[in-house]
């Protein structure tokens, strides 16, 4: 085992270098060290999202060991996953943005032949030439080039992750305001508390056994309506909290969907 010590960067190198796909290829490290393995790793996929923000915004506590950047073809996204794998890092989030659209011009050839036949008086085929020669096609198609980027994240301090802050993680007491009280649909139900300028929604119960009671599923500014919620995989997404006119509480997920939950009576 004294051995293997010296060999574990080079062994890390070489699986990396064969997890094949873009996302190992521009595989940036900015990690000091080099991680073990492991197949822990919480992936976030948000589409065409900028990622530094949502890095900013919900993921600062984690350091970026690594990072990959391309652009091309939509690429496997469960591929940076893989890495992620690879180089152990304990968070994965990925994004792809759409660039902009490429034409491509072509010009095929391809074989062609053309047979003469040799008659007698009779009709008789008494032999043949054959002449060879190629044909010339074009044409055109246009493809989509989409930025796709991948951060790997290391939770070096061992901070609980915002998406698993639980009730007795804050100080805080129930919500008397407009947004108090038990809010349901047919999935959940949510108990809302008031911490300093923050509402915090935590689960009662749900229909998903992956959801237990306490845990959080947003948290808002009640200056200004804006936070995150908790998506079914538990992916942290901007929303925009409001009490609408028919007393539901609506949620709206930026760039996603609107939903809403009703008061319990």
């Amino acid at each position: 085992m004294t051995h293997l010590k010296y060999y574990y960067p080079i062994f890390i190198l070489l699986l990396t270098s064969c997890i094949s796909g873009p996302y190992a290829k521009y595989y940036e490290k900015q990690a000091p060290t080099t991680y073990e393995p492991t197949k822990n790793v919480t992936w976030f996929d948000y589409g065409s999202q900028d990622i530094d923000t949502l890095y900013q915004s919900f993921y600062s506590d984690f350091f970026i060991m690594g990072k990959s950047e391309f652009s091309g073809y939509i690429s496997n996204v469960e591929k940076a996953k893989k890495v992620a794998q690879k180089v152990g890092a304990d968070v994965v989030i990925t994004c792809r943005n759409y660039k902009e659209t490429k034409t491509v011009n072509y010009t095929i050839s391809t074989p062609t032949s053309s047979t003469t036949y040799v008659r007698n008086s009779s009709g008789q085929t008494i032999g043949s030439a054959t002449t060879y020669g190629t044909q010339q096609s074009s044409g055109s198609y246009n493809y989509d080039v989409y930025l796709q980027q991948a951060y790997y994240l290391k939770n070096v301090k061992n901070i609980v992750p915002l998406w698993e802050r639980k009730k007795d993680y804050y100080e805080c007491s129930e919500e008397t305001g407009e947004f108090g009280g038990i809010w349901h649909d047919d999935n959940y139900f949510i108990q809302t508390y008031r911490s300093e300028d923050k509402i915090l929604g935590f689960i009662v119960s749900s229909n998903y056994k992956q959801w237990l009671i306490d845990e959080p599923k947003f948290i808002f500014d009640v200056n200004t309506n804006e936070g995150v919620y908790f998506c079914s995989d538990r992916t942290p997404w901007f929303a925009n909290f409001k009490i609408n006119q028919f007393g539901y509480l609506e949620v709206n997920l930026k760039d996603w969907e609107n939903f809403s939950f009703m008061k319990n009576n």
